[in-house]
């Protein structure tokens, strides 16, 4: 499974130009972990902040490197995790990661194997928000609102 249920702490405007806001910043919480999501397609929303989701996540690594052992994790940008299945299209290989029972995508143009352990930096973002019935709204913050 991709989805991943998980508790929305917050969400904030991310670029804004002329009172429209392009993309939004969501705080996630799961087991005793915090993280920080980019949300380029504005899918999460106002209501959800309190609520626990159902949402997929992927990420934006910087040079995965193979570790023998340690335990998953996921901390500010830094991660930890265990690969849990493998697709292949096109050249391109999805990975299922397991970060401490968070489960994220990671696509590359390497193969990782079943059972590797995954050490990498990166930031995350949100694939999709079960109940979002958008992307690419006009927001108005609430300081802007007549």
């Amino acid at each position: 499974m991709v989805f991943n249920v998980v508790k929305i702490l917050e969400i904030e405007p991310g670029a804004e130009l002329d009172n429209t806001v392009y993309d939004l910043w969501g705080r996630i919480t799961y087991k005793d972990h915090s993280l920080s999501i980019f949300d380029m397609n504005m899918l999460a929303y106002a209501e959800a902040v309190g609520g626990f989701h159902e949402v997929k996540i992927g990420v934006v690594f910087t040079e995965p490197e193979e570790v023998v052992d340690g335990p998953l994790m996921a901390k500010r940008n830094r991660f930890c995790g265990k690969v849990v299945e493998v697709t292949e299209k096109d050249g391109l290989f999805r990975h299922i990661v397991d970060l401490d029972e968070l489960r994220v995508i990671l696509s590359d143009h390497e193969e990782h194997k079943i059972g590797t352990v995954l050490r990498f930096k990166s930031h995350m973002d949100f694939l999709d928000f079960r109940g979002a019935t958008g992307g690419w709204k006009d927001v108005r913050l609430p300081e802007d609102t007549d």
